[in-house]
């Protein structure tokens, strides 16, 4: 499951602008805080986000809970625990 599937398994919809050439990271208005000029980069195979704009980042699960209030337990649940994504640190974008 990669994280626009983990999104929309939520009913979760960023407002996107386009994906970058390799198809692999959307680019989007951010959720974490007002902009009219999108900012919001997020790994959809990574499944990692940052924002250029506010500078939050983070995984997934992050992105997640802030949308809709969910913990970590709650969300690990609902998606079931075959299918929640291996991630390292590594992974996670740097400020």
């Amino acid at each position: 499951m990669n994280a626009i599937e983990m999104l929309r398994q939520f009913e979760i919809e960023l407002e996107r602008e386009h994906f970058n050439r390799t198809g692999d990271e959307l680019i989007a208005l951010c959720p974490f805080h007002e902009e009219k000029n999108p900012s919001f980069f997020l790994n959809v195979e990574k499944g990692v986000f940052i924002c250029f704009g506010c500078g939050e980042s983070g995984n997934i699960f992050h992105l997640i809970e802030h949308v809709t209030g969910l913990s970590y337990d709650e969300i690990r649940k609902a998606i079931g625990e075959d299918e929640i994504p291996k991630y390292t640190p590594k992974d996670l974008p740097k400020r």
